[in-house]
């Protein structure tokens, strides 16, 4: 029997920083935030030894916002190394690129592009290879149901792991089971961190 954590990266992050948003707070620093802790929070001890595959975009170079784009890559870099050292399986899918709203904006959002299609091909591929017989969706985008729907056909069970603010109720009435991330959690594995630095 295979078991696979499936994270959507930026939709991993993104729901994160909508619960410190809410209490009012600042994002945390990325490269030191304790998301394998997160994830251990809500696992059981047996379910904490899965693979865990951590998707990702690639930032886009910009030539017209080429300081930006630099801090972008390096942030990009500086996370890659964290996770690897919390045992994630480092996949990256996608880009990361720049839109805006209309000609002669400075300030452009950022768009992941190509996640959600990767880690929907790989969790097919596998589940056809009779090598996939759960799946742990850490994601909140509804695109992912149909995806759910053939996995399913496919005898493989699938959980949705999503959080307390704003949870999927889609992917909820879709998948076997749910997994929900409080905020409590989600605050609290920040602030671990911050007290091992200031113990270092």
């Amino acid at each position: 029997m295979t078991h696979i954590i499936f994270i959507d990266g930026e939709n991993f992050r993104h729901r994160i920083k909508e619960v410190f948003d809410k209490v009012k707070e600042t994002a945390p620093d990325w490269s030191a935030y304790d998301f394998a802790g997160l994830l251990d929070c809500v696992l059981t001890e047996n379910q904490k030894n899965y693979e865990r595959r951590f998707y990702r975009a690639k930032p886009k170079p910009h030539g017209d916002i080429p300081e930006l784009s630099a801090q972008l890559m390096l942030s990009y870099r500086n996370l890659g190394g964290h996770l690897n050292r919390q045992g994630f399986e480092l996949i990256t899918a996608g880009v990361l690129r720049a839109d805006y709203k209309k000609p002669g904006d400075k300030k452009p959002i950022f768009r992941e592009k190509g996640v959600d299609v990767s880690i929907s091909v790989d969790m097919l591929s596998l589940a056809c290879d009779g090598k996939l017989t759960e799946a742990f969706l850490v994601a909140s985008d509804s695109d992912y149901q149909p995806v759910v729907r053939e996995l399913k056909k496919r005898g493989v069970r699938v959980v949705y792991v999503g959080f307390e603010v704003n949870p999927n109720l889609g992917l909820i009435a879709k998948t076997d089971d749910r997994i929900i991330i409080s905020s409590k959690e989600v605050l609290g594995c920040a602030k671990q961190n911050r007290m091992k630095r200031n113990a270092a």
